[in-house]
C-alpha cells in the first residue's frame, strides 16, 4: 500500500520519511480551511490523507495507525463525487468538529475523474485494513 500510496524509494531513510510525513501533515488543515473557497480541493485533500497513512505504514509497520487518514480520504474523495451532482451547497463532515460547506460546482474539475475518485477501494482491497473499520462500523484489528 505505502509504495502505490507515496511512490518512495527504498533507499529513503526513516528520517527523510518522518520528515516528509510531517510536511504532508501540514498540509491537511491547510487543505481543510481553503474547502470553502476551494471545493476543488478535495482531490488533493485525498491524496495527501492517502499519503500519511502511507509514511506512516511505512514508519511504524504493522501497529501505524491509519486509520484516520484513510477515513479522511475516503470522506474527501467520497464528499468529490457527491459534489459532482449537487447543484445546491452541500455540507460534508470531514472527521472535524465542524462540517465544511462546499458551494456547487460550475464545471467538473481537473482531476476529478471517475478513477480519481475510486483509487480508495483499491487501495482497501490490498488488504491491509478491512472497509469496515474505515467506515468506523467495525473497531480496528
Amino acid at each position: 500500500m505505502a509504495d502505490v500510496v507515496e511512490r518512495h524509494r527504498p533507499s529513503s531513510s526513516p528520517r527523510q520519511l518522518a520528515d516528509r510525513l510531517a510536511d504532508r501533515l501540514e498540509e491537511l488543515p491547510r487543505l481543510t480551511a481553503s474547502l470553502p473557497d476551494r471545493p476543488r480541493n478535495l482531490i488533493a485533500l485525498g491524496d495527501e490523507a492517502l499519503a500519511v497513512a502511507g509514511l506512516r505504514a511505512m514508519l511504524d509497520g504493522p501497529a501505524a495507525d491509519v486509520t484516520t487518514p484513510l477515513r479522511l480520504a475516503g470522506r474527501a474523495l467520497a464528499a468529490a463525487g457527491a459534489l459532482l451532482g449537487a447543484d445546491a451547497p452541500l455540507r460534508v463532515d470531514l472527521g472535524r468538529p465542524e462540517a465544511v460547506t462546499l458551494p456547487p460546482l460550475a464545471e467538473r474539475p481537473a482531476g476529478l475523474s471517475p478513477r480519481s475518485i475510486v483509487r480508495l477501494p483499491s487501495v482497501l482491497r490490498s488488504g491491509y485494513l478491512p472497509a469496515s473499520v474505515i467506515a468506523g462500523s467495525a473497531p480496528a484489528p
